[in-house]
């Protein structure tokens, strides 16, 4: 059922995407279930579940044409919710890779699952960080 911290989460196997888990609210209804009982009340759970559209990117990053494309390079993904493209990007190659999401318990879920697929995490550099 949850916390107060953290809403009930799970390790699934990400088959058919190209990840090798994904962690996430079990559904859609758990996580509104949770944060209204919490009081988020104002809160989105349609980071819950994968988006169409995220699944599609992540499948075309697996392609020789969207492995070249981000191979190296600094990949961001933008109401990243589960971060299914931007963890796919890191997987084949990109030299880094920026998770942005307006919710905080997205994103957490989103470095859960890079922990657990073995993709390295780190804090995002900041101006003041000596190179």
């Amino acid at each position: 059922p949850g916390d107060a911290l953290l809403p009930p989460l799970m390790e699934v196997p990400a088959a058919p995407l190209p990840l090798k888990a994904v962690v996430k609210p079990p559904d859609v209804d758990s996580l509104w279930e949770w944060q209204a009982r919490v009081g988020l009340t104002d809160a989105d759970p349609s980071w819950a579940s994968v988006w169409p559209s995220a699944a599609a990117l992540a499948f075309h990053i697996t392609s020789k044409e969207g492995k070249e494309t981000v191979r190296g390079k600094a990949v961001a993904e933008l109401g990243a919710g589960l971060g299914v493209a931007g963890l796919t990007a890191a997987s084949v190659g990109a030299s880094s890779v920026t998770l942005c999401d307006r919710d905080p318990l997205a994103l957490h879920c989103a470095m859960s699952s890079a922990v657990v697929c073995g993709i390295q995490t780190g804090p995002i550099p900041s101006d003041n960080d000596d190179d």
